[in-house]
């Protein structure tokens, strides 16, 4: 502070220029009081659509709700083992949540898709009832813990990030959640 910098400007300051005289305004600085932080944090996610922010429960995977499809899982955690996942060997992908719809599901679908880069990699569909371990009928407001095992093919990826949606059905085909994630090869 105090200093002058090239052009006879004291330091810490803008010049602007007018016909009559220099003016001198304050520089613009990167800090924000804590408060003002938290305020832009939550202006910003009441900007973002439903779904759009990041979701993470207890140490478990990061996941969003896809846009457009209304989630009646309200899954809570989602995790994958190993994680990083690892080529030739067994995947077990754990899901928690409660089932909220005004109706009961007897069956439904989970189909898990990849992708890397946009390129579809692998689409795999799982029947929840007896793939999942999840006891049908469900009815509205159960909660569930459901778990596949999958055995991971050998690919030729390895150290990078795939693109993983889960859509989720009933019975009757209708939509019950979608959720996207990203899984980490080994």
């Amino acid at each position: 502070r105090g200093g002058v910098v090239e052009g006879g400007t004291p330091a810490g300051t803008a010049h602007l220029a007018t016909r009559s005289r220099p003016v001198r305004m304050p520089t613009p600085r990167a800090h924000l009081a804590p408060w003002a932080c938290l305020l832009l944090c939550a202006f910003l996610a009441a900007l973002c659509p439903a779904g759009a922010l990041p979701v993470r429960a207890r140490g478990y995977h990061n996941f969003t709700y896809c846009d457009g499809v209304k989630d009646h899982l309200h899954v809570t955690d989602l995790a994958f083992k190993p994680d990083p996942v690892k080529p030739n060997s067994v995947l077990v992908v754990t899901a928690k949540g409660v089932y909220d719809v005004n109706r009961t599901a007897t069956g439904g679908e989970v189909k898990l898709s990849v992708s890397y880069f946009g390129v579809p990699v692998t689409s795999i569909e799982f029947d929840v009832c007896s793939h999942f371990g999840v006891k049908c009928p469900i009815l509205p407001g159960t909660a569930f813990a459901a778990e596949i095992d999958y055995k991971v093919p050998s690919i030729p990826l390895s150290g990078v990030t795939l693109d993983v949606q889960i859509d989720v059905t009933d019975d009757a085909g209708r939509d019950v959640s979608c959720i996207k994630t990203q899984a980490h090869v080994a």
